[in-house]
């Protein structure tokens, strides 16, 4: 299949920090063939298609908010689907898309949490489930932290009130976990104390 070796190809192009992003925004068809694949059936094209998709938001706030606006809530809708399959891969493409529009413009970051309860309930059952990959809840920190800390820590509070600080509490203290995780858990919970929220 030529389009999934395309996909393959692009997503690594776009991982290069010169890739020319603006002439992806000029030819917005690019654009609209990732978001329509997204919102399929998952397929052997969902992965790389998510892969292209968070490198060009890493790279470029434009292009997020081309695909993510107000009257075009599409992506932010069908990436959610992700998180409930059984690929751990795909979840974790698509916690990582999450993370990146968390920490991109905030009117980007105000649609995500338009339904800010659902989407942190999910993230909740992927930290606390058995099941999980490891590398899956440490991307949930990451993203988790982004939601935090972006638009002068508007969302803390939401986040203490969902009942992560103890998750952060326990991620600080523990001596064997990944250094930026700890790193970031500590800053999330000094971050709560600061603002009164415990």
């Amino acid at each position: 299949d030529r389009s999934l070796d395309a996909l393959w190809l692009l997503s690594y192009l776009t991982k290069w920090p010169q890739f020319p992003v603006e002439k992806v925004v000029d030819g917005t068809d690019l654009l609209n063939m990732i978001q329509t694949i997204i919102t399929l059936q998952v397929s052997k094209k969902s992965l790389p298609a998510m892969r292209v998709l968070g490198n060009l938001f890493y790279l470029s706030d434009t292009v997020m908010s081309y695909l993510i606006q107000p009257s075009n809530t599409t992506v932010v809708t069908h990436l959610g689907k992700f998180l409930l399959c059984d690929d751990f891969r795909l979840q974790r493409e698509a916690i990582w898309i999450f993370s990146n529009i968390a920490a991109g413009p905030v009117s980007c970051l105000d649609i995500l949490m338009e339904d800010g309860e659902q989407f942190l309930q999910c993230l909740r059952n992927l930290i606390e489930g058995a099941e999980v990959e490891i590398s899956v809840k440490k991307e949930t920190i990451f993203l988790l932290y982004n939601l935090a800390e972006n638009a002068q820590c508007k969302y803390l509070p939401v986040i203490v009130q969902g009942g992560f600080l103890r998750f952060f509490v326990s991620m600080a203290n523990e001596e064997s976990q990944d250094q930026r995780v700890t790193e970031l858990s500590t800053e999330i919970c000094q971050a709560a104390q600061q603002a009164g929220l415990v």
